[in-house]
């Protein structure tokens, strides 16, 4: 296996919010016409650290001519300069994904994991992951594992290997929030980026320990709201919590599906449906 590249992680959102914040928020609301887009590359050239060529900063806004940039945009495009310094140095335009020309070891951290079936009715896993830098930066993807892969997995990133240990595994949902390197194959990658080999080095680990699992799993650390039971069952999100393993706090409403009344909802189901109903609509077969 090849030597993986090292991503400064932290540097890297700080100079996103950089490049956003002193830069991009300044042409939000506007149309990036030929003389804002000069200006704005070289405001981003200005911004960038040195060794960035004017040629591939402007190759890589040149796809906003002629467009209102809207604030979304503006994050995706300043996480995309600031995932991507070694090739701007290089020469190399950095603009949105449309294909993989090669293999990429790109850092990974998973966003969401519910329970499903994948296509051909397997019971498993789905994730929704974020690529925090290289050239599908800041694109979300999607995987599914069945649960073997899902313990795997789970050893990999810093769970325990036995369930006495300090960090045991329980559910998929723990998964969200961790990080790890994923390669990003050509082969596979026309149409969308995809993964099939993870490592997770050392580095990664200790972040994934440190930075989440021991809030999440109690290593000498109590609740911030003093509750007792398992991160994976708590309505806060982890926009909220850094321990929560769905991004935003459930809601409580009335079930369409089972009539059931003051149960939970997930906001980013966008459903009329309960978290249990919905969940019991994925799992259910789809061929006899």
């Amino acid at each position: 296996m090849a030597r993986l590249p090292s991503f400064n992680l932290a540097e890297i959102f700080r100079r996103r919010e950089r490049l956003r914040t002193r830069v991009l928020d300044q042409y939000v609301g506007t149309t990036v016409d030929g003389d804002a887009l000069d200006r704005l590359t070289a405001a981003l050239r200005t911004a960038l650290p040195s060794g960035a060529t004017g040629d591939a900063v402007f190759e890589s806004v040149r796809y906003l001519a002629g467009k209102e940039l809207t604030a979304n945009e503006a994050l995706r495009l300043a996480w995309r300069l600031a995932g991507n310094m070694p090739r701007l140095r290089e020469g190399q335009a950095v603009g949105p994904w449309s294909a993989q020309p090669v293999n990429e070891w790109v850092p990974l951290q998973v966003l969401r994991a519910v329970p499903g079936r994948n296509s051909r009715d397997h019971r498993g896993t789905e994730l929704s992951l974020r690529v925090l830098a290289g050239s599908p930066c800041p694109m979300r993807i999607n995987a599914f594992w069945k649960r073997k892969a899902i313990r795997f997995v789970a050893y990999r990133v810093g769970f325990s290997r036995w369930r006495d240990g300090t960090y045991p595994f329980q559910k998929a949902q723990q998964l969200v929030g961790l990080r790890f390197m994923g390669l990003i194959e050509a082969e596979r990658s026309r149409t969308r980026p995809e993964f099939h080999e993870l490592e997770c080095p050392q580095s990664y680990v200790n972040w994934n320990r440190n930075e989440v699992l021991r809030l999440r799993l109690r290593v000498d650390q109590n609740c911030p709201n003093g509750w007792v039971h398992a991160c994976h069952n708590c309505v806060v999100g982890y926009d909220e919590c850094v321990a929560g393993t769905h991004k935003e706090n459930y809601e409580v409403g009335t079930c369409n599906q089972c009539g059931h009344v003051g149960v939970f909802f997930d906001p980013e189901d966008h459903s009329l449906h309960c978290i249990n109903c919905t969940t019991r609509i994925r799992l259910r077969r789809t061929t006899s």
